[in-house]
């Protein structure tokens, strides 16, 4: 009976501490995470078109992750990085990183359903929030291609990059980008 009623109360205790959020340890320190004069004069919006060579890189590494991916579809790429700017890091935001992660997802497929395009999250290896992409099954660990080619400044943790099949693209850095997104899309 002991050994049950020791079973039960382990198994409780074991329950119970693993619905306890979990915070990882992000020193907001390193970050200017407030919105201001500062913040905005770093954000950065440019556009181009990739090089075929660079092009060719790019879409091995995107079939690497998923043999669907189609080279004649729009994609989008919400990608998080480590930057001095970052509003996330925020102490007051970092136990909502989960639940906005997922809302960058969700929000992404939604332009991708919306305006049939391919969509994709990823992260550099540098992302002061690596253990929370990681633990994501949406997000996708960036190998440095889309680093290398598109996020190479580390102004701002956070943008996108939205390539057509040509090989043009917008890429822009900001944390707070979804109308710009939406923006891009309408016109095309």
């Amino acid at each position: 009976m002991r050994i049950f009623v020791f079973t039960l109360f382990l198994s409780i205790l074991l329950g119970c501490k693993s619905k306890e959020p979990k915070v990882l340890p992000i020193d907001s320190k390193n970050y200017n995470y407030k919105y201001g004069h500062k913040y905005a004069k770093n954000r950065l919006s440019y556009s181009g078109k990739i090089n075929s060579e660079r092009l060719k890189e790019l879409r091995s590494f995107i079939f690497s992750i998923s043999s669907d991916f189609d080279i004649n579809q729009t994609l989008l790429i919400n990608f998080k990085n480590d930057g001095s700017y970052c509003i996330s890091a925020n102490p007051k935001y970092i136990s909502n990183i989960p639940k906005s992660l997922q809302n960058i997802y969700n929000m992404s497929n939604k332009f991708a359903v919306k305006y049939n395009i391919q969509h994709l999250c990823s992260f550099s290896k540098s992302s002061p929030f690596f253990e929370y992409l990681s633990e994501n099954s949406n997000w996708v660990i960036d190998n440095g291609t889309i680093e290398n080619i598109f996020f190479r400044s580390n102004q701002i943790c956070s943008g996108f990059v939205i390539i057509e099949p040509d090989g043009s693209f917008l890429c822009h850095f900001g944390e707070d980008y979804f109308s710009e997104i939406s923006n891009y899309l309408k016109k095309r």
